[in-house]
């Protein structure tokens, strides 16, 4: 999604020049992407500044270097290093510019990396690209025009013995002793990032201030609320065009409404629902103070009454974030919400609408999309947030439910056949579990 979004971004100032752009989607660290500019490339600042706008990120880093560190869990570590190779080869990156860094790894069962092994690979970098005769191996630029800095680390992975914070006061030092500069957490000239994903470590300085996916004016923000980025993502991958009419009947804070809004230009409408009227009160804050009351219509309710409060083949897109019964939904059955969700909305969405869901219980939604045989499951993606890994489906509406069709067809048929009384009848092969007319 991100790489498609950076080549509709930046298409328009490549010109006959698309050969000095790479795209990289497949790295040596999950959950970047890489754009490679050739050393000939005239706009390189007009590109740094396209890539600003991305809506589907949450920065946008200047890179440096990257390098891997060792594991206990030398299994781990093999296969990173076996990946970054991979990588590199099918990029043609200089693999002399990356080094693998051996913790204190031993045998025994307390030997783990270290966050002073990167302070030292750090430092051996940064000192070696200031030695006069050396080859340079790692320069950063805007260290050398700044006046204080400050280190961001985010880290993510298993067997390591040493959080961000450990990473940011490590990697800082590192940038004191080779540049001199002061360290300012508020006030500073050149935000360095240091990541950690697992075995790898990133280098980049971040050219966004403030994280990309803080864009709306939040005046209520629900106790969990999905990131701006992930609901353009989900968005996107929902095909949303200007013209749209959308659906999020698990509104929360109404973050993919507002987003949709935004990504269309304000051509499109929107709807929303929770069942929490509190929540509801809370989203339609945020609307107004986005001036989107006209684009935006709220109101309390739950999947249950999807039929009732939508019209039929109404909606082009359901772009919706459910309970995942973690912080919110402790205490909800979520196969029947789930169940409940698809049923209201194969009835409100457009033949051939798509739906887009981001749900933690993945295996269990799977399992019952497979059994209702009114969608089509179009693909699926994994994402990766602080302690959780939810999945994105994208679902299609089928245009008519085949199964039930055939079904009621040939109980109307044979019915002619049974001496039974037309209510009973209907009672017994109703698609409601209480009976009734269907």
């Amino acid at each position: 999604v991100v790489a498609a979004e950076c080549k509709e971004t930046i298409r328009d100032i490549l010109g006959t020049n698309e050969s000095g752009v790479r795209i990289a989607q497949k790295w040596p660290a999950p959950g970047y992407v890489a754009v490679s500019l050739s050393g000939s490339f005239p706009n390189v600042e007009e590109v740094c500044a396209r890539l600003l706008t991305l809506r589907c990120i949450h920065d946008v880093l200047h890179y440096h270097v990257h390098f891997t560190i060792e594991l206990p869990d030398t299994k781990l570590a093999r296969k990173s290093r076996s990946t970054e190779k991979a990588c590199q080869q099918q990029q043609g990156v200089d693999n002399s510019d990356v080094v693998t860094v051996g913790g204190a790894v031993d045998n025994s069962d307390h030997s783990v990396t270290d966050a002073e092994v990167i302070y030292a690979e750090l430092k051996r970098r940064l000192v070696a690209a200031d030695e006069p005769g050396k080859r340079v191996r790692m320069l950063i630029p805007t260290l050398r025009e700044a006046t204080s800095f400050r280190v961001t680390s985010s880290r993510c992975g298993k067997n390591h013995r040493f959080n961000s914070k450990d990473v940011e006061f490590e990697a800082g030092g590192a940038v004191q002793e080779a540049y001199g500069l002061v360290a300012d957490m508020t006030g500073f000239d050149v935000n360095l990032r240091v990541d950690v994903v697992g075995t790898v470590v990133v280098v980049g300085t971040q050219l966004n201030k403030t994280e990309l996916s803080r864009r709306h004016k939040d005046i209520f923000v629900n106790r969990v609320t999905i990131k701006a980025n992930v609901a353009c993502a989900m968005l996107r991958l929902g095909q949303l065009r200007p013209g749209f009419t959308v659906l999020d009947p698990f509104c929360g804070s109404a973050t993919i409404l507002l987003e949709a809004v935004q990504m269309t230009g304000g051509d499109c409408t929107c709807y929303g629902s929770d069942s929490v009227a509190a929540t509801v009160r809370g989203a339609v804050q945020n609307v107004d103070a986005q001036g989107l009351a006209e684009k935006v219509h709220l109101q309390h309710g739950s999947v249950t009454g999807m039929s009732r409060m939508y019209e039929r083949e109404s909606i082009d897109l359901v772009c919706t974030n459910p309970p995942w019964g973690v912080q919110t939904g402790v205490n909800t059955d979520l196969e029947l919400l789930y169940r409940k969700f698809l049923s209201g909305t194969w009835v409100v969405v457009k033949p051939g609408g798509l739906i887009v869901v981001f749900v933690l219980r993945a295996m269990l939604f799977l399992e019952i999309v497979r059994t209702f045989g009114q969608f089509k499951l179009l693909s699926t993606q994994v994402v990766k947030t602080r302690n959780n890994l939810p999945t994105i489906f994208v679902l299609q509406r089928l245009p008519v439910d085949t199964e039930y069709d055939t079904l009621r067809t040939q109980l109307k048929d044979f019915s002619q056949y049974v001496n039974m009384d037309r209510g009973l009848f209907d009672t017994i092969h109703s698609h409601k579990k209480g009976g009734g007319k269907s």
